[in-house]
């Protein structure tokens, strides 16, 4: 017979539950890490996930939770996340955007107070998803205009700033391009409602692909200075400089994931839909394909022996041509906005002539 606990009861059952497990969790001597993603626990975080299922986080003393991001944070980054929030202990931020707008804020109170330590994937999947009869290059997208001589419209998610960017780059006017809000899937570029879809090729992509509609992607490296890493790992900088050793252990234990990833896709599909990552809803063959999509972005030419790495370079390069773009005063040098430190313990103190080159 099913019948339903008085809402008192049920919410004394979870606060117990939860708290049993959690004490029985740290009474086996595990460090809970959360880890707040950018997006939804999806195939882009597999690195994360297969360490926690492989039991990597665990081999070293870690319980590391992965937080889900998204629509349900409200457009939140998780770069403000991090740093507002003390129960996170790591963020992984899919742009350098937010990130560089905290950071370039007048006021040092202000400044969101956290840095990156590493990237998993070395190039940024984020673009412009077109139709095959769409406009051939940035440029055209934001300057040109179809035959009838009406502007490209572009579907974008209403947080998308870096549009804003990219018309001050090219000499538009925001104000003149043909902008639709649309959400966060890619129904209204496969019904033809916009030419122009702003998004991820790894998540967005996947929706064309399966509707079999033809479709090209306009990456952001097409403007001199935009080319940036993603899945950035930030961290406070009192996290820094008080866990250190925290972090080094979390940093291995996910390039070991990452490791798993490249070599076993289809596990890696599987461990996703694992309930402490994605969870048994997701699909598994939209997860494999969004993997299997984006294993070069872990080592773009096939000889980068170390996984993880962040370009100083790139990003010292983006800050600039971005921040000047938007015309902020102040542009945060590469030591205010990445800490090699937990890279040279892993790889050693020559990782730049090893790893990077």
């Amino acid at each position: 017979m099913r019948f339903k606990l008085p809402l008192y009861i049920l919410i004394i059952y979870i606060t117990f539950t939860l708290g049993f497990a959690s004490s029985a969790q740290e009474n086996e001597g595990l460090r809970i890490v959360t880890v707040q993603a950018s997006w939804i626990p999806n195939g882009q975080f597999a690195f994360v996930c297969s360490a926690i299922v492989e039991g990597y986080y665990e081999d070293v003393g870690l319980d590391v939770r992965l937080r889900a991001g998204g629509p349900a944070i409200s457009f939140a980054r998780s770069s403000t996340i991090l740093a507002q929030n003390n129960d996170i202990d790591i963020s992984v931020e899919s742009v350098l955007t937010e990130y560089l707008e905290g950071r370039a804020r007048a006021g040092l109170t202000n400044q969101l107070r956290v840095k990156a330590i590493g990237a998993f994937w070395q190039d940024n999947p984020l673009g412009f998803l077109i139709r095959e009869d769409g406009p051939s290059n940035l440029e055209d997208l934001f300057t040109g205009t179809k035959a009838d001589g009406s502007n490209w419209v572009i579907g974008a998610s209403p947080d998308a700033v870096m549009i804003e960017a990219l018309a001050e780059h090219f000499g538009v006017s925001y104000s003149d391009l043909q902008i639709v809000t649309t959400g966060f899937n890619a129904t209204p570029f496969l019904v033809g409602q916009v030419d122009a879809l702003w998004g991820f090729w790894t998540t967005q992509a996947y929706e064309a692909f399966q509707a079999d509609v033809p479709y090209r992607f306009l990456s952001l490296n097409e403007v001199p200075g935009f080319g940036q890493p993603s899945n950035i790992i930030l961290v406070r900088e009192n996290t820094l400089e008080m866990d250190a050793d925290m972090l080094a252990t979390w940093f291995e234990a996910t390039i070991y994931g990452a490791e798993f990833v490249v070599a076993n896709p289809q596990m890696a599909a599987e461990h996703v839909l694992d309930e402490r990552c994605g969870g048994p809803d997701f699909d598994y063959e939209q997860e494999l394909w969004l993997i299997e999509q984006s294993l070069p972005l872990f080592d773009l030419d096939g000889t980068q022996p170390c996984l993880g790495i962040i370009e100083e370079t790139l990003v010292s390069q983006y800050a600039d041509t971005y921040l000047n773009i938007v015309g902020r005063d102040y542009i945060p040098n590469i030591e205010e906005l990445v800490d090699p430190a937990i890279l040279q313990r892993i790889y050693g103190e020559d990782f730049d002539e090893t790893c990077v080159g």
